[in-house]
């Protein structure tokens, strides 16, 4: 496999991709009552009016989430694609992120007339995060944050430095 087929969309100003063979079905956002995924990754509504509904295959089933358009079908070299550090990947700061994409910008069509040399400039790199809707899936379903192990709790003490009950006695 050298390329990664992904849908695009947009959330709160970022480009985020879902695998195409994960995405069932798209379609013009209705009327319908459905998680947004700015709600699912806990970011801030856009409020954009472009909207569509995603039907995504999850790990109990098909669910569906809302998403700022323009959608986008393309194929990614896999080349392009770069997975989480392995700490990030342990808890990573959105639900659902598995990888980042960079694409280099399109190269310009070669003008036909020579021009004046201009100063270099940095081309800027599309990022894109890649999530995984089945991981997803656990944070629209639940609408908490303890689905995906971000909860606000501390982690319980390991049995050699628990301290010992009255009701262990």
């Amino acid at each position: 496999m050298s390329a990664l087929d992904l849908v695009l969309c947009r959330a709160a100003g970022h480009c985020f991709g879902f695998e195409a063979a994960l995405v069932r079905q798209a379609q013009n956002c209705g009327s319908a009552a459905v998680t947004s995924l700015e709600t699912c990754l806990g970011l801030p509504e856009d409020g954009t009016q472009d909207r569509h509904l995603l039907s995504l295959r999850g790990c109990n089933g098909d669910w569906t989430v809302d998403v700022a358009g323009p959608l986008e079908l393309t194929s990614l070299p896999i080349s392009h694609i770069h997975p989480l550090p392995p700490l990030l990947a342990l808890q990573p700061p959105l639900p659902g992120l598995r990888a980042l994409a960079l694409v280099p910008p399109e190269e310009p069509k070669a003008p036909k007339a020579p021009k004046a040399p201009k100063a270099p400039q940095a081309p800027d790199a599309r990022l894109i995060l890649l999530l995984d809707p089945r991981t997803l899936a656990l944070r629209a379903s639940n609408n908490s944050l303890t689905a995906v192990g971000y909860n606000d709790e501390s982690p319980p003490k390991s049995p050699r430095t628990a301290r010992p009950r009255a009701e262990d006695w």
